[in-house]
């Protein structure tokens, strides 16, 4: 049987659980690690990239470098918290030239100066593949959001999708090494999440019940919410309307099915949020005032966990099995 990065998350929640005892603030299954540090809450998130898996082929190791970084902090932002400081471990292949090796790292660089914060250690290895692991420490004055929380009634408030699964159909599907549609091509090179979203989310936090960035496939994100509060999510908006208008071009010119797009769409780099429906109007204001489209999407219901679509289950779609195949080809 396969390695795969569930049983390893399986395995590993079991065993940590066992030594260390589970963690006082948020679930092991949550987005970053929290302690309480006097009035603050330190945070502390570490994520990794191989560029096998991860680098398009007509994105650059500075896009890497950036990405991964973005990645993070996506985690920390979906918390409420602000980064503070940075490591990172780079393996890199005995073959790279030496201005590759300062593209990926010019990336890194780039990224920390975008969200701010400060970098404080790093580490090179030589290595079989190019990869990257980034650590952030990040501080909120408030209780970071959980992944837990969520009430019967609460809303679902959802940003626009869609832009990264249009380089995934280029490459994957299509097999296309030149990427032709833009914005898709930047973004899914350079994805950016927002730095100013703790800011709003901190205004909120009364009203918050739980927030979860969209890394991994929306699918997995929503099943998971489902899941971990024991509760139906059921998106009330038509999939095509929570599309990226180049997004719900391109699917149109495919002959793709929207509802299929929308499952499977991944590394968006938002935070779905799950809210009371008092402040829907208002954080959906706040939200666009930062440059950011949201829409009231869906609502949180009791029953057994399932993530609908009007009354159709969303399709599942997994991330992790496209990576699994293309470490096993």
């Amino acid at each position: 049987m396969a390695l795969t990065e569930d049983r390893v998350k399986e395995v590993g929640r079991r065993i940590l659980a066992s030594i260390t005892g589970e963690p006082s603030l948020v679930n092991t299954n949550d987005d970053a690690g929290v302690a309480r540090v006097g009035d603050l809450y330190i945070l502390l998130k570490i994520d990794g990239y191989d560029a096998k898996s991860s680098l398009y082929p007509w994105c650059t190791l500075g896009d890497l470098g950036f990405r991964a970084i973005t990645s993070a902090v996506s985690d920390i932002v979906a918390k409420g918290a602000r980064p503070l400081f940075y490591a990172f471990s780079i393996g890199l292949e005995p073959s790279l030239a030496l201005d590759e090796v300062e593209m990926l790292l010019r990336g890194i660089g780039e990224a920390i100066r975008f969200y701010g914060g400060e970098l404080l250690n790093a580490d090179t290895n030589i290595s079989d593949v190019v990869w990257i692991d980034v650590a952030v420490v990040a501080v909120s004055s408030s209780p970071p959001i959980t992944r837990r929380g969520v009430l019967p009634g609460s809303r679902l408030l959802l940003p626009k999708l869609g832009l990264p699964y249009i380089c995934y159909y280029a490459h994957y599907v299509k097999r296309e090494k030149v990427c032709r549609q833009e914005p898709a091509c930047s973004t899914c090179c350079r994805p950016l999440t927002n730095p100013r979203i703790p800011e709003v989310l901190e205004r909120y936090r009364h009203c918050i019940r739980s927030s979860m960035d969209i890394s991994d496939t929306l699918s997995e994100t929503l099943y998971e919410l489902a899941e971990l509060n024991q509760l139906v999510i059921r998106i009330d908006a038509a999939p095509g309307d929570l599309l990226r208008r180049e997004a719900a071009e391109f699917i149109r010119r495919e002959g793709l099915d929207p509802l299929k797009v929308l499952a499977s769409t991944y590394e968006e780099y938002l935070p779905i949020l799950v809210v009371d429906p008092g402040c829907v109007r208002e954080l959906l204001k706040e939200l666009r005032n930062i440059g950011l489209e949201y829409m009231d999407a869906g609502h949180a219901e009791e029953g057994a966990p399932a993530v609908l679509v009007g009354e159709v289950p969303l399709p599942t779609a997994r991330w992790s099995d496209v990576e699994t195949l293309l470490h096993t080809q």
